[in-house]
């Protein structure tokens, strides 16, 4: 095998040889890489279009060289920085994104064609069924608090995601946002005095939880933290 320098990394690449790298490996075949031999889109709700992952193909050679790259379904390319061709020592960017149509695990291939050969990455993905949820939330000992689940109470809501306190009166209040912790969510802003009607929010997220709010009022406050809900 004959190696090969690549500018990009400072690092030989040798050819059809798998080199990791803490900061980018590449995946080659004869002269030219890509950044990633496989890339997984993880769990996406049915219909739901993934964050969009890019994918660099590396010309290691003196000459430009033509790339076409073909996509097969359900992954599709959004953006193909390659049209022009793959510059020597140079690299062109491809975007994919995923959207799955049915409950399973897809596979598929983003094919790099530079001519002599080519270079096929694995694509994959899985399909999931939106779980629904319920919010709960309500006003304890002056302090906003609440809880994101399914229906079923089996499932709670990951910790670390956000939740949007939203209120409104005689103006709007948009909260600091709180983060879910242990299925259970607080917020301990001050509320100004005031009559106010407020709502919590959840997005839903990736792995299937869908979105959920809940309103509670009005909640009366007098300025100094003290707030209650009148009977």
């Amino acid at each position: 095998m004959k190696p090969l320098k690549t500018l990009l990394l400072g690092m030989i690449v040798v050819c059809g040889v798998r080199l990791h790298s803490q900061e980018a490996p590449l995946y080659c075949a004869a002269e030219f890489c890509t950044s990633v031999a496989d890339l997984n889109f993880g769990n996406m709700v049915l219909q739901v279009p993934s964050l969009i992952k890019d994918i660099a193909f590396t010309n290691n050679t003196d000459q430009k060289v033509s790339v076409s790259v073909t996509a097969t379904s359900p992954f599709m390319i959004t953006t193909n920085r390659c049209l022009k061709g793959a510059k020597a020592h140079s690299h062109c960017n491809v975007y994919v994104e995923y959207t799955s149509t049915a409950l399973r695990q897809d596979s598929g291939t983003l094919t790099f064609n530079y001519g002599s050969g080519s270079i096929v990455v694995t694509l994959e993905g899985t399909g999931v069924s939106e779980d629904s949820t319920v919010m709960l939330f309500q006003l304890k000992h002056h302090v906003f608090v609440g809880s994101v689940y399914t229906p079923d109470g089996l499932n709670w809501i990951p910790d670390g995601e956000p939740i949007t306190i939203a209120c409104s009166s005689a103006q709007n209040i948009q909260f600091a946002v709180p983060l879910i912790q242990n299925g259970f969510w607080s917020n301990t802003q001050q509320m100004p005095a005031g009559k106010w009607w407020c709502t919590a929010s959840y997005a839903g997220d990736e792995d299937g939880f869908g979105p959920s709010n809940k309103s509670f009022g009005p909640i009366v406050c007098d300025g100094s933290g003290y707030c209650y809900h009148p009977k």
